[in-house]
């Protein structure tokens, strides 16, 4: 993942709206689509994307080929 973007890409619809539940715990940007998130709230976004993304892979445990 491009951490540098200041931008959110290649999520799927349930992705968003986890994201979205994020953005607006942590920035109440709900309800203010004039409310643009800055480019650091963005990479908070994307790092916290990049952990669930990564908490969602397979382990070897998991799958059963421990």
């Amino acid at each position: 993942m491009d951490r540098t973007a200041p931008f959110l890409t290649h999520f799927t619809p349930a992705a968003l709206a986890t994201l979205s539940r994020i953005a607006i715990e942590l920035y109440g940007t709900y309800g203010d689509p004039h409310q643009a998130l800055t480019a650091e709230q963005v990479r908070t976004l994307n790092d916290t994307a990049q952990l669930l993304a990564d908490l969602d892979e397979p382990t070897p445990a998991a799958s059963g080929h421990a």
